[in-house]
């Protein structure tokens, strides 16, 4: 099983430590090929702020999926009557619309995570049906091949911002 071992030894947790705070949108004015995968935005960020908060029900209609991995720090998300603390190694899937609201709690003092934001009709297919089987919080072990993945997304969208449909979709 691949581990979260980069080539050079570095964790992949720690590489995407590295990367600046910043987002990235991907935005194709015309849709010229129906691809049922594609990313939307994805990011760094270290919210301080308890205002930092977002509603699952007052984000619009459009279906999307928010993918998202604590680094450090805390926050928390409600859902189903329940609240479930968002620790460092804990992956949150969402989908938008959704019964929600993750945010950065008032006894926390800042949360960390990576993130994106994914649509398209297979994708969310394949990420309700992870909600079904799994929930919405995973404790990844170690040897996670999740923060890799991040990884190998979000170091090209940061650092770029020309990219074709179909690397987008990929």
């Amino acid at each position: 099983m691949l581990s979260d071992l980069t080539v050079s030894g570095v964790s992949a947790s720690e590489e995407l430590r590295r990367l600046p705070y910043k987002s990235a949108t991907v935005f194709f004015p015309q849709r010229e090929f129906p691809l049922h995968a594609m990313l939307s935005s994805g990011g760094h960020s270290l919210e301080t702020e308890t205002d930092y908060s977002w509603d699952g029900t007052a984000r619009g209609k459009t279906s999307f999926a928010v993918l998202q991995l604590t680094l450090g720090g805390a926050g928390r998300l409600d859902i189903r009557g329940g609240s479930v603390e968002l620790l460092p190694k804990t992956f949150m899937l969402v989908h938008i619309p959704g019964p929600h609201r993750y945010w950065l709690p008032p006894e926390a003092p800042s949360w960390e995570f990576v993130y994106l934001v994914v649509y398209g009709r297979e994708l969310l297919r394949l990420i309700l049906g992870i909600e079904r089987r799994q929930g919405n919080v995973i404790t990844l072990s170690d040897s996670s091949r999740i923060p890799t993945a991040f990884l190998s997304v979000l170091q090209p969208l940061l650092s770029s911002n020309s990219f074709t449909p179909f690397e987008i979709s990929s």
